[in-house]
């Protein structure tokens, strides 16, 4: 096992779990296994097991130096944001006319509001009816409303060890591109006692860190 590479020894372990599996052999190599054929009376586990087992290694990289993925999303990103800035509307077709105005029409449910919601409560924006403001009725930016739905969102971040939640709130330091954002992310959390103790911890553990775009 210790010459063994890292991608087999995964699938070899993987393999002997899924042995566990009812109605399912990890080891079979009848024609037409290693391309996915099922029996027709297999079993829903047995079936997950399967693909599973087909899928285990499709995406496997060993050794990845984490600051060149990073840098490679920054400069995607980057690339990303200077395309849209030069993007310039330019309309060929009505159909391009009715696409961006239906566009801008959901946009504005989504930042303007007919009503104010009843205090204290928040109305989801998924709803053209009871959109979700994100502006004061004075036409101010209104952050407590903006940081309500904020979320880390799915994949890697910058200076994170992993991506799953658990690995991003309490194994990695807590990075901000500006310290305003920084401010207002401190300022949410006091609003929960339960997360403010994990954020304590954390930057107990592994501090803050300014990474600029």
């Amino acid at each position: 096992m210790a010459n063994q590479p890292l991608a087999s020894a995964l699938f070899e372990h993987l393999r002997y779990d899924l042995s566990h599996v009812q109605g399912y052999d990890p080891y079979e190599t009848r024609s037409g296994a290693s391309m996915g054929a099922l029996a027709p009376d297999t079993g829903i586990k047995a079936a997950y097991a399967k693909s599973l087992q087909n899928s285990f290694l499709k995406k496997f990289q060993d050794e990845i130096e984490t600051g060149d993925v990073d840098e490679v999303g920054i400069n995607k990103f980057l690339d990303a944001n200077a395309k849209c800035a030069r993007w310039q509307y330019a309309p060929e077709s009505t159909w391009d006319e009715i696409l961006l105005g239906t566009f801008r029409r959901h946009l504005c449910a989504f930042f303007e509001a007919s009503y104010p919601p009843p205090p204290g409560e928040y109305v989801s924006c998924s709803d053209e009816k009871d959109p979700m403001p994100l502006f004061d009725w004075s036409g101010s930016l209104d952050w407590a409303r903006v940081s309500y739905f904020a979320d880390n969102g799915p994949g890697s971040s910058l200076g994170a060890v992993g991506t799953s939640w658990f690995e991003k709130f309490t194994r990695s330091p807590l990075t901000y591109s500006r310290e305003f954002l920084l401010e207002l992310y401190w300022s949410r959390c006091k609003r929960a006692d339960s997360h403010s103790q994990v954020e304590a911890e954390r930057f107990a553990n592994h501090g803050c860190q300014l990474r600029e775009s």
